[in-house]
């Protein structure tokens, strides 16, 4: 079963207002992780108590997206140092009435190839994070041959994105956005990859984000699920929080 498959049980508000393809724009910055880079299954335990169960991908380069669901994300970069710990920052994008964003800090340590604890730190508020690598997924490894294509997404809005074998990418939706940029990949042995995307001519959606919040220039992380054919996409402009899950 595929993780994003995964994040849509866990999260049950999953995919009620995508628009689409969106990223982040963030640091690039190169850092060799001491663990496997993949998709993990998150657990965040609060001081109040309360938990969240999310999905965590972690790129090669040390960049990450976490989605606890489709309208609450948080997006950083992770560096590992020789002894076994590390430490990153990131920026939780959610709705509350309206998107509002909080900046943190995390600080963790590697148990074993597979498994990290982290703990986060907020304005007010500290969590603990423990996250679980999902290897069968993780290693299923990735190549540009394999996720070139088009995919479609019907959900708020019908998304189109098509990705060729060089890695460019051109979409659209019907809501008038459209899409240009490029992937990369940064290890073909894991099932990550990375994206850099512009978005533009963004229409309003009811009940979601305006298309002003939406045009931008983007960055985002992607796994392929090569049983269901399916591309699976994460990240932010820094506004709001966006999932493209499509089928060939």
């Amino acid at each position: 079963m595929s993780s994003f498959t995964n994040l849509r049980v866990v999260c049950l508000v999953c995919m009620r207002r995508r628009w689409g393809l969106v990223g982040r724009r963030g640091e690039t910055v190169a850092v060799a992780t001491t663990v496997k880079p993949g998709a993990f299954v998150t657990e965040i335990q609060y001081e109040s108590g309360e938990f969240d169960e999310a999905l965590t991908l972690l790129s090669p380069s040390g960049k990450f997206v976490s989605l606890v669901s489709d309208t609450d994300g948080t997006f950083g970069t992770l560096t590992f140092r020789s002894n076994n710990t590390f430490y990153g920052s990131g920026t939780d994008v959610f709705l509350d009435e309206t998107w509002q964003t909080v900046g943190g800090s995390l600080e963790g340590k590697v148990i074993n190839a597979e498994t990290l604890t982290a703990t986060a730190t907020g304005p007010g508020s500290t969590s603990s994070i423990t996250l679980v690598r999902d290897n069968v997924y993780s290693d299923l490894g990735i190549s540009l041959q394999a996720i070139s294509g088009t995919y479609l997404m019907v959900d708020t809005v019908t998304t189109t994105i098509t990705i060729d074998t060089n890695g460019a990418v051109t979409g659209q939706d019907d809501s008038g956005c459209t899409f240009n940029g490029t992937v990369s990949i940064p290890d073909p042995s894991y099932n990550i990859f990375e994206a850099v995307f512009s978005a533009a001519n963004c229409g309003d959606i009811d009940g979601g984000a305006s298309g002003a919040l939406k045009d931008g220039s983007y960055e985002v992380l992607g796994a392929y699920d090569p049983d269901l054919l399916e591309l699976e996409l994460a990240g932010t402009d820094g506004d709001v929080v966006a999932l493209f899950i499509g089928a060939k």
